[in-house]
């Protein structure tokens, strides 16, 4: 059931962005998938380790995630 949530949220707000660009729901998927974060949340915000590509900062402020560069 929670799966069905998450996919019908992304949808709903990317369903533009995936018209325009030509992306597929799983090529959005793998673009996130791709992204990676330790372990350690602060504040409920996702710390980054490596700098987020176009596309992936693109998807993120579509989906109303803030992306936090990590330091160290």
């Amino acid at each position: 059931f929670i799966p069905l949530i998450v996919r019908s949220y992304i949808l709903n707000n990317l369903t533009k962005y995936m018209r325009e660009s030509g992306y597929t729901l799983k090529k959005i998927l793998l673009e996130i998938s791709k992204i990676k974060s330790p372990d350690m949340h602060s504040e409920n915000k996702v710390c980054i380790v490596n700098p987020p590509t176009k596309v992936q900062r693109e998807i993120y402020d579509l989906l109303q995630i803030e992306l936090h560069d990590c330091i160290g």
